[in-house]
């Protein structure tokens, strides 16, 4: 059995991990929830604080004993930056574009979790609206013209029909 180090939560889910392994699915994965798989708005988590209390009592009643996994007894400092995002101040349609791209590898190339939606390639956006989506783009020269796509799999999700903006 593996004892939490640095116990936190999901806001968005309230699942329990360990920062680091949260934190690097996260940098893996995108916004997405690793035991539902469902794309989050945001990625912050939360110290566990009853919890981090509980495993320093455990250190303590145990001085001899280093948990399976640790490298040391020692607790690490709760981060001040976790270096999470959160993307609260985006509209709807901006969710539904970061919703897409969790549940979507070939977007999650093309479009960077750090970038805002309306700079993501091939996505227009007026006024906090999606008015234009391009998910091929042209290479026009003088033989012909060259389309390269975005090389889209699987279903699109209905969330899409929620953009009501769309041209």
């Amino acid at each position: 059995r593996t004892m939490f180090r640095d116990p936190v939560f999901v806001l968005e889910s309230g699942h329990a991990y360990d920062r680091s392994a949260i934190l690097s699915h996260f940098r893996r994965n995108g916004a997405k929830d690793p035991l539902t798989r469902r794309a989050l708005s945001s990625t912050k988590v939360y110290t566990i604080w009853v919890v981090r209390q509980f495993v320093q009592a455990w250190l303590d009643k145990h001085p001899n004993v280093t948990p399976d996994g640790w490298d040391s007894r020692e607790l690490p400092e709760p981060a001040k930056d976790d270096g999470t995002q959160t993307f609260d101040d985006e509209g709807d349609d901006a969710r539904v574009l970061r919703a897409w791209r969790a549940m979507c590898p070939e977007l999650q190339e093309r479009w960077p979790e750090a970038a805002r939606p309306k700079d993501w390639k091939g996505v227009t956006m007026e006024n906090g609206r999606v008015v234009k989506l391009e998910l091929e783009t042209s290479e026009a020269s003088e033989e012909s013209e060259e389309y390269e796509g975005f090389g889209l799999s699987g279903a699109v999700p209905a969330e899409i029909g929620q953009l009501t903006s769309l041209e």
